[in-house]
């Protein structure tokens, strides 16, 4: 609140020291009112809003994601545990039915027991968890969602655009999981390529100087069956429809789709630029596919040298001293 005496008068000044005529112009001052930002209480109130629930559906969400994160949290390593967990999980989808929560959560903990001795088996079970998200999520909806750029304001308009987000989220997560195994189906070797575990232990190298064991490259479309082939294919360019594929967090399924399509250069680009990223180590299966795309291209020289590098980045064996 201002507080304060205002005068008027009349806007004139003398000409000269001995001009007695009219009035001096009157004391002015600047006033500038700043205008403060929306108080954060308002939007805190707005998410309180369109997270208000009644006690009874409060409770029964609260109780659905108890059990959806002590799922998450039980083991999948033995043969028992494995069939213990897949019962818990067939009979929390009967129970919460199309909750997609659920279903990426059980396909994030699918994707991350799997092995390499779990074979076709393991593969189709990351498959079909995959499609269960895919299948669940309205496509249409999402889509036009956000093929128009809106502003929520009103507390349902937030919770639908949360709800969107977590779909859209969910189905790309699920496309590239499903990409990766239907590649894993033409060639095994691409389990380990694609492993998550960042602390894994590299195998140990054998060979003589100049030579290593290098894994098998990644299945060329003549060495691919025609039926996981178009289903890669067909799953490659769904997922380019919702995220930019040149991002590195899909560079290795672009140099699968480079690869498969003959484009070895492009591929090579591709795992160059994944190769180079900062803040992450440089894995060994990526280093040995880089050495049979040189092999594929014809370029020796460029393989040798890469044999080499190897041999100085992952050594059979380190000196005591």
């Amino acid at each position: 609140m201002l507080l304060g005496k205002l005068t008027y008068g009349k806007i004139h000044s003398y000409n000269n020291k001995n001009d007695k005529n009219g009035q001096p112009c009157p004391a002015s001052y600047p006033l500038r009112c700043v205008v403060p930002p929306p108080s954060k209480n308002d939007e805190k109130q707005k998410e309180k809003d369109v997270s208000k629930k009644t006690n009874a559906e409060g409770f029964e969400e609260q109780v659905r994601d108890a059990k959806i994160k002590v799922l998450a949290s039980l083991s999948r390593a033995s043969a028992e545990e494995r069939k213990e967990w897949n019962d818990l999980a067939t009979a929390l989808k009967l129970e919460y039915p199309n909750c997609l929560k659920l279903l990426h959560e059980i396909l994030i903990k699918v994707v991350a027991s799997q092995k390499k001795e779990d074979g076709r088996n393991g593969i189709n079970e990351v498959i079909e968890s995959a499609d269960q998200v895919i299948n669940i999520i309205d496509k249409d909806a999402v889509a036009k969602f956000f093929g128009i750029r809106s502003v929520a304001e009103d507390p349902d308009a937030m919770k639908y655009e949360q709800d969107m987000i977590k779909q859209r989220d969910a189905l790309v997560d699920a496309l590239y999981k499903k990409g990766i195994a239907l590649a894993e189906l033409e060639d095994d070797s691409i389990v380990e390529l694609f492993s998550t575990e960042e602390n894994k232990e590299e195998e140990n190298v054998q060979g003589t100087e100049g030579t290593s064991n290098v894994q098998p490259p990644i299945a060329s479309v003549s060495e691919s069956s025609d039926a996981s082939g178009g289903k890669f294919e067909e799953t490659y360019l769904e997922l380019r429809k919702w995220v930019d594929i040149s991002s590195t967090k899909y560079s290795l399924l672009r140099v699968i789709h480079e690869k498969r399509a003959g484009r070895l250069g492009t591929a090579l680009k591709v795992l160059n630029e994944l190769l180079e990223e900062e803040g992450k180590p440089i894995k060994k299966t990526l280093v040995e596919q880089k050495v049979h795309l040189f092999e594929k291209l014809g370029w020796l020289h460029c393989a040798a040298y890469s044999k080499r590098s190897l041999l100085a980045c992952f050594p059979p064996d380190y000196p005591l001293f």
